[in-house]
């Protein structure tokens, strides 16, 4: 079931505080593993706890100690396809463990299950055109559907507004704002990053003054806050790897999940925008990202595909 979540535009409201001493996105959800980034803005002990029966956990990670503002990306492995996991967080508070409310996701699902998924997109947060409280209305409707998982559409974070005199901290605060907001449901329901124009991650960007420009801070602050998916034995998509620390920049995607397959696919990357205000053409997937897209969609079986 396919729901879309577009804001109205209104003005920009600040922030609630986060009541939880951390904020979770989960990501990069596979058929046997799921991704937690957690961030706490101190640094206490703390360990995650699962099992598939809720108020059951009989398995648990290593004990964590992170550095304060500093998201940790744990991986949760050798679980089960098709298979609702319960877990909590077990944060140390005066030298007593005191767990998080529960929380719950599931892995892959097989051939023939029905489920649904979110999609939202120009969020807008960063300008006049979003408010937060309406935001906060869009994720709750979107966490009522009980989704397998949410995707963004693009023109989240708002970088290229000033894109000659933006700096690395201010991409910081633009990337680190959502995590409130989103750790409200997305400890729950693994989000995926589509990327907008506004991102300001592509290739005209990039070729000024690397690294120090608005498209290598921006890829690095996304990848440092939200852990997309990348290449591996259940993700496909870009391979390259690119300087500055990025490695594989994370843009373009596909999986299975159930009877689907789902593309997700960056025009603004590998030689795709190279002018400051590109028209018609220029934006397009280019050779690489077309010949990956053209194989995928060739070699699926899926029943539905979703692009």
């Amino acid at each position: 079931m396919l729901k879309k979540y577009v804001f109205i535009h209104f003005l920009l409201i600040p922030f609630f505080a986060f009541s939880q001493p951390h904020s979770i996105i989960l990501g990069r959800p596979t058929d046997t593993s799921m991704t937690a980034s957690i961030l706490y803005e101190s640094s206490q002990e703390f360990y995650l706890e699962w099992g598939t029966q809720n108020n059951n956990f009989p398995f648990q990670s290593i004990h964590f100690t992170p550095t304060r503002g500093v998201p940790m990306e744990i991986d949760i492995r050798n679980l089960v396809p098709n298979t609702r996991y319960f877990y909590r967080v077990q944060s140390k508070v005066n030298n007593t463990f005191q767990p998080s409310p529960t929380y719950s996701f599931i892995t892959a699902r097989q051939r023939g299950s029905t489920y649904s998924f979110t999609i939202e997109a120009d969020e807008h947060l960063y300008d006049i055109k979003g408010v937060g409280n309406l935001y906060n209305i869009t994720l709750a409707n979107q966490a009522a559907d009980n989704p397998d998982f949410m995707l963004s559409l693009g023109d989240i974070f708002g970088d290229d507004h000033y894109p000659n005199t933006i700096t690395s901290g201010e991409l910081d605060t633009l990337h680190k704002y959502y995590r409130p907001y989103l750790g409200r449901v997305c400890h729950s329901i693994p989000f995926y990053v589509c990327l907008g124009n506004h991102e300001g991650e592509n290739d005209y960007y990039l070729s000024r003054n690397p690294p120090n420009n608005l498209a290598v801070w921006g890829t690095q602050w996304r990848q440092f806050y939200y852990p997309n998916p990348f290449p591996n034995s259940f993700y496909s998509g870009n391979t390259n790897s690119e300087p500055f620390g990025i490695g594989q920049p994370e843009n373009y995607y596909a999986w299975n999940w159930g009877d689907a397959l789902f593309v997700v696919l960056d025009v603004y990357r590998d030689q795709c925008d190279t002018s400051a205000k590109p028209q018609g053409w220029d934006w397009s997937l280019c050779a690489p990202q077309y010949n990956w897209l053209l194989n995928t969609l060739q070699n699926s079986q899926a029943k539905y595909k979703f692009v």
